[in-house]
């Protein structure tokens, strides 16, 4: 939440009103879960356990393999609705694990651009909460962590939506004065997951490979569409 509207000229996050007079500013994502979904349905993997159990087999930078996450357009570092998803440097040498870390890394990557964005407009990121599916992963928070440089925070009650809705419907039913009341009567508990600071100089040639990547691709975006 904001307490301002911030608009993006270059339109990677979006401003909506919300209520209490603030302001939710967000890019509404990339296909993350959608992306664990489907390359746990290529590999024929049991479930996001094993996905996650073969990524951590892997070094970080994926060995040098990169993933974009577009599978349905991309919206981060641009919104390109024509984007398709690619993996690139891929040799003999790689395997299952390194696809696995590089579809985690590649998302983690999508999300360095906005809260990089967030940050060049004023809004402040020195706190980032993972909530929902994805926070449960704790090598995924690790890379995270990483990519940003700072700790990040998995809240103990990730599922956050309906949440949401029940402090906005008590708020609205009378229950709670006002929206910081309700949500202080519901903080949960986080813990926080630090950056590896051996792993930082990996992750940071990695985000550079796949900024790179995009912009060489770009001017292919459309023609498989």
């Amino acid at each position: 939440m904001h307490g301002s509207a911030v608009i993006d000229k270059g339109a990677l996050v979006e401003t909506h009103g919300y209520a209490g007079h603030r302001f939710f500013i967000e890019n509404p994502g990339w296909l993350s879960g959608g992306a664990l979904a489907w390359l746990i349905r290529v590999l024929r993997l049991a479930g996001v356990e094993e996905l996650n159990a073969l990524a951590a087999k892997a070094p970080p930078g994926a060995g040098g393999v990169t993933f974009l996450p577009a599978l349905s357009g991309a919206m981060a570092p641009e919104w390109v609705a024509e984007a398709r998803g690619s993996f690139y440097g891929l040799t003999a040498a790689h395997g299952p694990e390194h696809l696995a870390r590089a579809l985690l890394e590649g998302c983690a990557f999508a999300m360095r651009d906005v809260v990089d964005r967030l940050a060049d407009l004023g809004v402040d990121t020195a706190r980032v909460r993972l909530l929902s599916g994805g926070a449960k992963s704790r090598l995924w928070a690790e890379i995270r962590a990483g990519l940003l440089r700072r700790p990040v925070e998995v809240a103990a009650l990730s599922d956050s939506s309906p949440l949401g809705a029940a402090l906005l419907a008590a708020v609205a039913a009378g229950a709670e004065p006002d929206l910081d009341s309700a949500a202080d009567r519901m903080a949960p508990e986080t813990i926080e997951i630090e950056p590896v600071a051996a792993h930082l100089d990996a992750y940071e040639d990695a985000y550079r490979r796949y900024r790179r990547l995009f912009a060489a691709l770009k001017p292919m975006f459309g023609e498989s569409a």
